[in-house]
């Protein structure tokens, strides 16, 4: 064999470096990985049958029997427990997938072995991270995508009770799915590379991400300017006007006629002033809270970055 022969060129070595620890990741991962999938089909299959159903029962508007009204009450309520299951997914990833990936690595003291050879720690880390990613998207979209149209299907059928502002339903269309998985990935590893225990990473990975969640809740309504309209005063309680349908009401003001905000239910105001964000802005605020939490995302990396470098320079 001629020297020539045995060269290896460097595409073909990064591409080897690049290969061993991705197929690593697929053997330790493959059973949760597969389990996450599995449920992810199981929801996205309850919701195609919830859309279908209502789609075949909501039809008899405005001749609905009583028996078809109890029906789409029923599969309204079967609706709104699917959606929040489905929203919960990213924190399912961040839970059984990033939150034990560091730890189980240095309980068992397999990163001795692992990072010690030509492998560097941090090709390491992104090979197996990149993997979680890209097998988090089929999870999240095979459930995300039959909730959205889930989601459309019951606001149509009651557009005052279920609209894409809601919690579960903002949260459980797929483009915040996937930007909340990339964030609680993050999250998840930032927590196994710090305590460097399975147990406890998992628990502050639950914690982290209910508070974020949490917060993210509390500043959804001030994310975007309000708009506002004023209608004559009919009666505490009565119909809305046409701009708040399919809308985030964020307040109601009473006011006079000069415009002037008055007590609540103190007498009767001329006017009731709503502010509300339209039906037509629900993708704006979208992409407003993606973007906040892929920024969330980016500034979790460096503390998984300290965490290993930490382990590797301890004695």
């Amino acid at each position: 064999m001629t020297a020539a022969t045995d060269v290896v060129s460097p595409i073909a070595a990064r591409t080897a470096d690049w290969r061993g620890p991705v197929w690593i990741a697929w053997r330790q991962h493959r059973a949760v990985v597969g389990g996450t999938l599995l449920w992810a089909l199981v929801l996205g299959a309850a919701a195609v049958w919830t859309t279908v159903r209502l789609d075949a029962v909501a039809t008899c508007e405005p001749a609905c029997s009583s028996a078809d009204r109890d029906a789409v009450t029923s599969l309204v309520h079967a609706g709104e427990v699917i959606i929040p299951l489905v929203a919960a997914l990213p924190a399912v990833l961040a839970l059984f997938w990033a939150a034990p990936m560091l730890a189980r690595e240095y309980e068992q003291r397999t990163h001795l072995l692992a990072w010690t050879q030509d492998l560097t720690p941090r090709r390491w880390l992104a090979a197996k991270a990149l993997f979680l990613a890209a097998a988090a998207v089929p999870v999240v979209l095979v459930a995300g995508v039959p909730t959205a149209r889930l989601a459309d299907r019951m606001g149509s059928v009651n557009p005052s009770g279920n609209n894409g502002f809601e919690a579960g339903s903002f949260d459980a269309a797929p483009a915040m799915l996937l930007a909340h998985a990339a964030t609680a990935l993050a999250i998840g590893l930032a927590a196994s590379a710090l305590l460097r225990r399975t147990v406890a990473a998992m628990a502050a990975t639950v914690v982290l991400c209910g508070l974020l969640w949490g917060a993210a809740v509390l500043a959804r309504p001030h994310l975007l300017d309000p708009q506002s309209v004023q209608v004559p005063f009919t009666g505490y309680g009565e119909s809305e006007p046409e701009q708040l349908t399919g809308a985030w009401v964020l307040d109601w003001l009473p006011v006079d006629a000069t415009g002037t905000v008055l007590p609540a239910y103190q007498g009767e105001p001329a006017m009731i002033r709503y502010l509300y964000l339209g039906a037509e802005r629900l993708t704006e605020l979208r992409l407003w809270e993606a973007g906040l939490s892929l920024a969330v995302a980016a500034l979790a990396l460096p503390a998984v970055i300290y965490g290993m470098a930490r382990v590797r320079s301890a004695p």
